[in-house]
C-alpha cells in the first residue's frame, strides 16, 4: 500500500475505535476471559500509549534522520507502570482520538522523498518511514480483532444457555 493508503486507514481506523469504544457498556470494559488478560479499558489505555510512545516516536526518529537509539517503549510494563487501571476511559478516549489526530496531521505534512528515511537497527537493518507506518496500520488491526475477540467472549459468556454456533464459526 502506498503511503496515502495507508494514512486514509490510519484515520478511518480512529472512526473504528470512537464507535467501538463508545460502544461498551462499563461491564464490557472490564471484562477479561483470563485473569492474566487484558481487558477493552487496557487495550484502550495501551493503545494511546503507542500512538505516542511508540508509532509516532519512533516513525519520527526516522524522519529526521536521528541517529540515536529509538525510544524505548515496554507496552506490558506499562500496564501495571502506568496504572491503566486507574484511567478515566473517556478521557482516555478523548486523548486517543486528539492524539491520532495529531499523528494525521504529521503524516500528512511527509513529503514524497521522505517515506525512505530510515534509521538502522543493527540487526534488521534499516527501518524506513514507511515501514512505521505500515506496522501501525498492523498494529491497529491486531487490537481491532483483540476487542472484538473481548466482545465475542463477553457474550458467550455472558449468555451461557444461548449457542453461538448458529452466528458461524470464530
Amino acid at each position: 500500500m502506498n503511503p496515502q493508503e495507508l494514512i486514509r486507514t490510519l484515520k478511518g481506523n480512529s472512526k473504528v475505535f470512537e464507535s467501538f469504544f463508545n460502544s461498551c457498556s462499563i461491564e464490557e470494559r472490564l471484562f477479561k476471559p483470563k485473569p492474566n488478560k487484558w481487558n477493552i479499558h487496557i487495550v484502550l489505555c495501551h493503545l494511546l500509549d503507542e500512538e505516542t510512545l511508540d508509532f509516532r516516536a519512533r516513525l519520527n526518529h526516522a524522519l529526521t534522520l536521528n541517529l540515536g537509539p529509538l525510544p524505548t517503549i515496554d507496552p506490558k510494563g506499562l500496564v501495571e507502570k502506568s496504572n491503566y487501571a486507574s484511567w478515566n476511559y473517556d478521557e482516555t478516549l478523548n486523548k486517543l482520538l486528539v492524539e491520532r489526530a495529531k499523528s494525521l496531521e504529521l503524516l500528512n505534512s511527509i513529503k514524497d522523498d521522505q517515506w525512505d528515511n530510515a534509521w538502522v537497527h543493527e540487526k534488521y537493518g534499516p527501518l524506513s518511514v514507511h515501514f512505521f507506518l505500515t506496522n501501525w496500520v498492523a498494529h491497529d488491526y491486531l487490537h481491532t480483532k483483540q476487542l472484538l475477540k473481548l466482545k465475542y467472549d463477553y457474550l458467550a459468556t455472558y449468555n451461557p444457555n444461548t449457542d453461538l454456533q448458529y452466528a458461524g464459526e470464530w
